[in-house]
């Protein structure tokens, strides 16, 4: 049976099934790697390895995240479409654009380090050298994560985490039995050789996928061109502008602050972003775009998302700010202050998790124009209030201006959508602040589903 037939809730259910024990698995994996980078790296050092990783995703988001998401979206569509020969025909050009334009930035960076080391340290050079080979593994992943998305295998895409985090974990062990010093650098190749392993992993996955379009007839047009025309030259410059506002943060409070600063606000932002990956929006990405079209449907899925994710948000932020009180002091006592920090951080959860799920809908609409606007304002609200709060506030600032920029992201959009129409259907307000029978069934399903999935696991 065709996956984009089977009913919608179901899919959804088994969807965020997966990601949701996986999401356990790694994010548990994850912080006992943590632990052991944090107990390995003083306070300073741990900041110097979160501005060379910040510096690889601010190349990285200049020129190696443009079109992807408006790239997933068009292959889904057309599938849902039944024209696999443009989906064939997109996913060539995206592919050697991605392909040539890896490879540029690679020997840049790599032959570059040395000036970059001298803007900062002489010793960074290496680090930088190092992870130049992450931009050719992250963009072959991005091209064999595509097809299993678009062919819907989520358990796949759901369990690389995991896999990639029990691989580093291993290696991590390893190395510190072998290297007689364990450091940055030792760290930063354990990086790179867990990302190439758990990408070999996937490989034979993603050819089984990808021989499915090889009785497909691909289309001659331009598609990748017409994109940009229409609505992808939208989504040129949103990765950009995201890049550039979370990845120059750290070197901000590194320049009004220190670099100790820096450590203590990204152990505070792993944190955050670790209990906001348990909230359930990863199949919603790949589901909305195969119903978009029924308009109806749409409507009914848009307020069920935004009731459940609201609820969920705040009963995650709850149990989130128990767990740090107790676990941080236990496991990482040299970031005590980073509590009230984190506190603060998730007051943000239920407005990111309203405002993603409603930015689920317009990728799946085609809304580029109003997303790269929306992405524009919020760059320049976050690098201001930034620059604004840190001089007089410090790290706190950070806490501020991130509660900030989750709510002034959510009146935009609220605003988009009730004046101007942006979704071309009313939200069922109605459905989205009742609980009703379906309710019921729908939560009862979801624990069944879990049950199942453990069981099989």
């Amino acid at each position: 049976m065709n996956k984009s037939n089977i009913h919608f809730s179901k899919l959804f259910i088994r969807g965020e099934a997966s990601f949701g024990v996986w999401n356990i698995a790694g994010k548990g994996l994850a912080f006992s790697n943590s632990l052991i980078v944090i107990k390995y790296l003083s306070l300073y050092e741990y900041g110097v390895y979160q501005l060379v990783l910040a510096f690889s995703g601010l190349v990285g988001s200049f020129f190696l995240k443009i079109l992807t998401s408006v790239t997933l979206n068009d292959i889904l569509r057309f599938i849902g479409e039944h024209r696999e020969d443009l989906a064939k025909r997109l996913y060539h050009q995206y592919a050697l654009l991605k392909i040539i334009i890896s490879i540029i930035v690679f020997f840049f960076v790599y032959a570059g380090a040395d000036v970059i080391a001298k803007y900062y340290d002489e010793n960074v050079a290496s680090f930088f050298r190092i992870i130049s080979f992450m931009f050719l593994i992250d963009t072959i992943y991005n091209l064999v994560k595509i097809v299993l998305e678009a062919r819907l295998r989520l358990g796949l895409i759901a369990s690389r985490p995991a896999v990639y985090q029990f691989i580093r974990l291993a290696l991590l062990m390893g190395a510190i039995f072998i290297f007689d010093k364990f450091g940055i650098r030792e760290i930063l190749v354990v990086h790179v050789f867990s990302a190439t392993i758990a990408l070999m992993v996937i490989i034979r996955p993603f050819w089984k996928q990808y021989i499915l379009w090889s009785g497909v007839y691909s289309s001659h047009e331009n598609v990748l061109l017409d994109i940009l025309k229409a609505h992808g030259k939208w989504s040129i410059i949103r990765p950009m502008i995201v890049g550039f506002s979370d990845n120059m943060r750290p070197w901000l409070i590194k320049l009004f602050v220190s670099t100790e600063a820096v450590a203590i606000v990204s152990v505070a932002s792993v944190m955050l972003s670790v209990v906001k990956s348990v909230l359930p929006v990863n199949t919603l990405t790949y589901l909305v775009p195969l119903r978009i079209g029924d308009k109806e449907q749409s409507r009914k899925i848009l307020s069920y998302s935004l009731k459940y994710m609201a609820f969920l948000s705040i009963i995650l932020a709850s149990v989130a700010s128990i767990a740090a009180a107790y676990l941080v002091p236990i496991f990482i006592p040299q970031y005590n202050n980073v509590l009230g920090i984190f506190f603060i951080m998730l007051i943000s959860l239920p407005l990111s998790g309203i405002g993603s799920v409603v930015a689920t809908f317009l990728i799946a609409l085609r809304k580029q124009k109003y997303l790269f606007y929306q992405m524009i304002s919020k760059s320049i609200f976050t690098f201001a209030t930034t620059l604004a709060l840190l001089p007089f506030f410090g790290i706190w600032g950070i806490a501020i201006e991130t509660v900030a920029t989750a709510l002034f992201v959510l009146i935009l959009i609220y605003v988009y959508i009730k004046k101007f129409g942006g979704l071309g259907f009313a939200i069922d307000w109605k459905t989205a602040l009742s609980f009703s029978k379906t309710d019921k069934e729908f939560t009862s399903a979801v624990f069944s589903e879990i049950r199942q999935l453990i069981a099989r696991k």
